[in-house]
């Protein structure tokens, strides 16, 4: 075939692929898709486990979910969603097609795996796939709330499933973008929801510092001091201590104090009793700005409990 012979691309069919995909997401129903959006969510609030399935292209989809959910919404120290495919077991999988029937590949899985409370996605353009309906029926007997995405029909599954999500074109090209686009907006939506409870929820680290021991292993350097006041490259270590935890945006220190008290507080230009609660103290136009302030709480270290307003000079770092 000569160059001349060569049949070109008819970029006037791309353009229509691309109208009629833009125009099938413009009529997704934004209702439902919230309602599966919600599900994801509160199958992350309930510590619950995500379920994923499809055949083809559906099974493609299932495991790009699977990977953008899990790796996406990851916040480090925070409750991680649990998300798992269904469609990447090879070995589970041909051996349940093997031994059993494919359209139990879903199912038996479901039955090792899927507890009450738990989500199972269903992903079948078609609707009628019959490991999928299995799938589901076995997600709906063990108490788990089940989401379908479909094509523009959704055959027997939208029937079965809890919400259904339609991809509203005859396309199936175009229900797979559709499905991918729901997708990668409900990762985005749950993302934030994670991002803005983390914030609501968080609670500031706080730092204890145990300075009581009279420091015996030192002799005869805590003679006249506690171990924390011991001097390092020309400053209390203690000094040392306080400056790292700030530093690192620790804000609330307590430190406690047994032997030789005054060294510490002389230091840091403040005391520790009950009546010095809200006071300000600072060494040093570069030392610390914090506030100091006493409490009725009682806290328990190596064991033992102390009262606070008595043993406990506690300073909340102003910066």
């Amino acid at each position: 075939m000569t160059t001349s012979q060569l049949v070109a691309i008819n970029a006037a069919q791309l353009d229509q692929y691309l109208i009629e995909l833009a125009q099938a997401v413009n009529h997704i129903d934004r209702a439902v898709l919230r309602q599966v959006a919600e599900a994801v969510a509160s199958t992350w609030r309930n510590g619950r486990t995500i379920y994923v399935m499809g055949n083809g292209g559906s099974a493609s989809t299932a495991g790009h979910m699977v990977a953008d959910l899990n790796k996406n919404t990851a916040l480090p120290g925070r409750p991680r969603l649990r998300v798992v495919s269904l469609v990447d077991n090879a070995a589970w999988i041909t051996a349940l097609g093997n031994d059993l029937a494919y359209d139990q590949i879903f199912a038996e899985q479901l039955r090792n795996q899927c507890q009450a409370g738990d989500l199972v996605i269903a992903i079948s353009c078609s609707g009628n796939s019959p490991n999928v309906l299995a799938g589901v029926r076995v997600a709906r007997e063990y108490g788990a709330y089940s989401v379908g995405l479909t094509g523009d029909q959704g055959g027997a599954l939208k029937d079965l499933v809890d919400v259904c999500l339609f991809a509203p074109t005859a396309h199936i090209g175009q229900q797979e973008d559709i499905h991918l686009i729901v997708n990668h907006a409900i990762t985005v939506a749950i993302a934030d929801v994670m991002t803005r409870t983390s914030v609501a929820t968080a609670q500031p680290v706080r730092a204890a510092i145990l300075a009581a021991g009279e420091g015996t292993r030192l002799r005869p350097l805590t003679l006249s001091m506690p171990k924390p006041m011991v001097p390092i490259a020309g400053k209390p270590l203690l000094e040392h201590t306080v400056r790292w935890l700030v530093r690192h945006n620790i804000q609330d220190i307590a430190i406690n104090l047994h032997y030789k008290p005054e060294t510490i507080t002389d230091y840091l230009k403040d005391g520790v009793s009950a009546g010095c609660a809200h006071r300000l103290f600072a060494r040093n136009a570069d030392a610390w700005n914090c506030r100091w302030h006493a409490t009725d709480e009682r806290v328990a270290w190596c064991g033992a409990t102390l009262s606070w307003p008595h043993c406990v000079g506690v300073w909340r770092c102003a910066d």
